[in-house]
């Protein structure tokens, strides 16, 4: 054989693999997305901010956080008629919202922590169920367990600014229907203790806070999402001015950690899954 052939041929493969190691390298799969979670009927449905209107299976009807007065808000305190409980993560105004009109109105009972409760006994609110971190009641067919999170929870008056001792800030692991399992994270940065949220509870879904400044941004709600485990994560808390995370971020964040978690982003008065 002729020896120039030879050596040609030679460079020729061995260019020829090199080629195919670099654009393996450079097309290395990711990890494999997560088929959307099968909400097994229940509807969650954003309205905005941190606030989400929770449907069960059962037919009954939950708010999370009612602030329902911010502009562009689809969902207003005097069209809300059935409403089988309120919770509050914490005490600050955008987030007890419009507790007291609705409680008083519906008769809905609103379930928050101890030193929220207090204050919201004495604005008129009649039933107000005793919980705490690490607890888990009941509110009709619905399971609520009560989390940390990192953030303060001072009841902020809007007008005044005066300030009411409101306890700690909480988060909620949903029990619906169906095996649903669902945390709301509230108000948060990201913590090392979610890695036992995920052994207590496991989530299929967390819905975190993104929007950076007051809470975790994409890096940290994406780090978080690694301590959950969860198949699919809503963002939430980035639809205002003030804020600056993206759930475009957020995508690139779970990209960069090679996380199969799913980014299901939620318009505002849509259920999740319609569209």
């Amino acid at each position: 054989m002729d020896s120039s052939f030879s050596r040609r041929a030679l460079l020729l493969v061995s260019s020829g693999l090199s080629t195919l190691a670099a654009a393996a390298a450079r097309g290395r799969p990711r990890a494999p997305r997560s088929a959307p979670v099968d909400l097994a009927g229940n509807k969650l449905t954003w309205l905005g901010f941190s606030t989400w209107r929770v449907e069960t299976a059962g037919g009954e009807v939950f708010l999370i956080d009612p602030w329902l007065s911010f502009e562009g808000c689809p969902l207003k305190a005097d069209a809300v008629e059935r409403l089988d409980g309120i919770l509050i993560t914490h005490g600050h105004w955008q987030h007890i919202g419009e507790a007291v009109e609705l409680s008083l109105r519906t008769g809905a009972p609103v379930l928050a922590v101890e030193e929220v409760a207090h204050w919201l006994r004495d604005a008129g609110v009649a039933r107000t169920p005793q919980a705490n971190v690490g607890g888990t009641v009941r509110l009709g067919g619905l399971g609520v367990s009560l989390t940390p999170a990192v953030h303060t929870s001072g009841v902020l008056h809007k007008e005044s600014g005066f300030i009411n001792y409101g306890g700690d800030p909480v988060g909620f692991v949903l029990h619906l229907p169906g095996g649903l399992r669902v945390y709301h994270a509230g108000d948060t940065d990201v913590f090392g203790d979610m890695a036992l949220i995920r052994e207590r509870w496991s989530p299929q879904v967390a819905l975190l806070p993104i929007g950076d400044v007051t809470t975790m941004g994409p890096d940290g709600a994406a780090l978080a999402c690694q301590f959950l485990g969860v198949r699919a994560v809503v963002p939430m808390h980035y639809d205002m001015p003030l804020f600056t995370g993206t759930p475009e971020a957020l995508e690139a964040e779970l990209t960069r950690r090679n996380l199969p978690t799913v980014v299901w982003r939620a318009r505002p008065g849509v259920p999740l899954g319609s569209g």
